[in-house]
């Protein structure tokens, strides 16, 4: 990923969509959350975004509950390979975007 760019990954909506995705999957698998509330929101928001503007925002959002929530590093390393497999690039890069 070191040739990737917050242009690259701005204006690639699939990946922002799939990071949005992944990282609200990780966040209520790992938290109380039985009825899939958290997920649900934040999936159905992804979904029907039609920008790269609003997945920026519920991406931004997904990132302050991660770092509200406190999850360990080595819990943050296997999202970052979650998203090694997807070819989106990891947490601290999203983090600036």
């Amino acid at each position: 990923m070191s040739d990737t760019t917050a242009t690259d990954v701005t204006q690639d909506i699939d990946k922002l969509r799939r990071a949005v995705i992944l990282i609200a999957r990780f966040i209520s698998d790992n938290i109380l959350d039985p009825h899939s509330g958290f997920e649900g929101q934040f999936i159905g928001a992804a979904r029907i975004a039609q920008s790269s503007e609003e997945l920026l925002v519920l991406l931004r959002r997904l990132m302050e509950s991660l770092a509200i929530i406190g999850f360990s590093a080595q819990q943050l390393q296997q999202l970052d390979g979650h998203f090694e497999t997807e070819g989106i690039p990891p947490l601290s890069f999203l983090k600036a975007l």
